[in-house]
């Protein structure tokens, strides 16, 4: 998905993009938690140590 979407200023075209053609973002929230899945904080933390600096992660926090 962020190979697809590429860069911060396509972000928001690509994901009208798909809402548009009615498909699925995958990994966008989940049924069960109706504000923050109480795992992401955590995750989003240990995601941060091990990208240093990196435009992906970037990217994925923005996404």
């Amino acid at each position: 998905m962020l190979d697809e979407i590429g860069t911060l200023d396509n972000i928001e075209p690509w994901i009208i993009k798909k809402i548009e053609n009615g498909e699925k973002l995958m990994g966008f929230g989940h049924r069960i938690y109706k504000t923050n899945d109480p795992r992401a904080d955590a995750l989003k933390e240990v995601a941060e140590n091990l990208a240093g600096e990196s435009d992906w992660f970037d990217l994925a926090v923005a996404l």
